[in-house]
């Protein structure tokens, strides 16, 4: 049985919080759907007239998170593996300590790097 501990969970409690408030800040972009329990490489999903985006969040409580760890990391590297359409965009969303606003990266295949972008 697998039995989170309290640092787990309010981990896990602060991780869907920001995930939920993303949502709520993409709705007017199109239909944001939540894929609970973040078991996969995929947290939210936004389909718009124009592009389906695939967005991987990550929370930390650190203000200065080592960004270059989180992306090699293996959960990052599959999502990157991942295949998708030409109309299918990836976005990782990090939201750091105190910081009011995420930092936005999205992944560009053509050079196999995450850049800098905007999401909403």
């Amino acid at each position: 049985m697998n039995i989170k501990t309290k640092e787990g969970n309010k981990q896990y409690k602060a991780g869907s919080s920001f995930e939920y408030r993303l949502m709520r800040k993409l709705a007017h972009k199109g239909l944001c759907v939540r894929s609970a329990g973040s078991h996969g490489v995929v947290d939210i999903i936004l389909l718009s007239k124009d592009f389906t985006d695939l967005i991987q969040c990550k929370y930390t409580e650190k203000d200065n998170a080592d960004l270059t760890a989180l992306l090699k990391g293996d959960n990052i590297k599959l999502f990157e593996k991942l295949e998708v359409s030409n109309n299918t965009r990836k976005f990782l969303v990090i939201k750091q300590g105190r910081a009011n606003d995420p930092l936005i990266l999205r992944y560009e295949p053509l050079w196999e790097k995450w850049i800098g972008a905007f999401l909403y």
